[in-house]
């Protein structure tokens, strides 16, 4: 599960989490702000979809235009 929310509730939300004790992190996405558990991020959904579906990394091309996209990079 990921949970959007607007980039200025960033500060309330961290927050929130500290006070909980969790340890989702807080990703952003252009103006948004996506909450997504530890090691979830564009590249390991990708690297599950590769393993699935029995697709080598080198036969797939990820382009991206935001800071959630970094993890793309190889």
């Amino acid at each position: 599960m990921i949970l959007q929310a607007e980039l200025s509730d960033e500060q309330a939300i961290a927050r929130v989490l500290g006070e909980l004790k969790t340890d989702w992190q807080l990703v952003h996405n252009r103006r948004e702000l996506m909450i997504v558990p530890p090691g979830v991020s564009k590249a390991s959904g990708l690297a599950a979809v590769l393993q699935d579906y029995r697709i080598l990394p080198e036969q797939v091309a990820a382009i991206g235009d935001a800071e959630n996209d970094r993890p793309l990079r190889r």
